[in-house]
């Protein structure tokens, strides 16, 4: 199998607009940007600001390697976002944390978009708690460990049988290790949906990461409920009790996911104002604005 090079591959080719995603692969590829197509504009999209999620990493773990790490992504982030003709962020919050570091860039807010899919199955015809993410992403292992270790075990033994579904490849073998009767590992999904029609909440207890969470619109575009914490709800503006359920403790997230299991009242609230959510700020729409 032979190498592919990719100067070689793009050499004589013209590009009016260079969009480049992610610091380690915008870092390699913007000098050649520079080099090889001058009249492009180069955008640097930073899908989220990840030098602000490794350092909540090291907080939450008091981990200094990690924030070893994100002093050097900062450093990348921070030259890229300063030498790019535009740099696109999915929040405002997002756009402040770089903007304090990268003070003469371009930075727009692009947020991301979901297509509204309408509720599907009634609270009565849905069952089951779900996680989505991928599972190589550490703060989607930390969540569902904080979940597992800490949250479900103060839900009682009535929200210890409830079944728990984890969809996403990458699982490590600790994780997998885990599984049990309500404990349901389900691997890489190449279709979410049916996943989404038939579990009644969605649980996002994230400690920390950065940018708009995918899953977060995703699961408000199905009508499923979500529970989560404030970095999960960074960045969407949703306000507790209205579109979501949002609490940082274990014992107040557990809580949250009892309420919002147990009540139709609360869960129907939640599924009609996160629809509603999507529709009016992150909708195709909208996007076309």
């Amino acid at each position: 199998v032979g190498v592919f090079d990719l100067e070689t591959a793009l050499r004589g080719r013209h590009f009016d607009i260079a969009l480049i995603s992610y610091p380690h692969v915008a870092d390699y590829m913007m000098p050649m940007i520079r080099r090889e197509f001058p009249e492009a504009k180069a955008i640097f999209d930073t899908v989220d600001v990840q030098f602000i999620r490794l350092r909540r990493e090291a907080e939450v773990k008091d981990s200094r390697l990690i924030g070893r790490e994100a002093e050097k992504i900062r450093l990348i982030e921070t030259r890229l976002a300063n030498s790019a003709d535009q740099t696109w962020c999915v929040t405002a919050d997002d756009r402040e944390f770089l903007l304090a570091e990268a003070r003469s860039a371009n930075i727009k807010v692009v947020p991301n978009i979901h297509a509204g899919h309408g509720r599907g199955p009634v609270f009565e015809e849905r069952s089951g708690l779900l996680f989505i993410g991928n599972f190589e992403h550490r703060p989607n292992v930390d969540a569902v460990n904080w979940l597992l270790d800490e949250i479900l075990p103060l839900a009682g033994d009535e929200g210890r049988q409830i079944k728990l579904h984890l969809v996403g490849g990458g699982v490590p073998a600790a994780m997998a290790a885990r599984r049990s009767e309500n404990i349901i590992l389900h691997g890489f999904a190449e279709n979410v949906e049916p996943f989404y029609t038939e579990c009644r909440l969605v649980v996002a207890p994230l400690r920390f990461g950065g940018g708009m969470k995918g899953k977060i619109g995703e699961a408000m575009s199905f009508g499923v409920p979500v529970v989560t914490t404030p970095i999960g709800a960074e960045g969407f503006g949703l306000i507790d009790g209205r579109e979501a359920l949002i609490a940082d403790a274990a014992a107040a997230f557990a809580a949250n996911i009892m309420r919002a299991y147990h009540s139709k009242e609360m869960w129907q609230t939640l599924s009609d104002n996160g629809l509603a959510y999507i529709d009016a700020n992150l909708s195709p729409k909208m996007a076309e604005m």
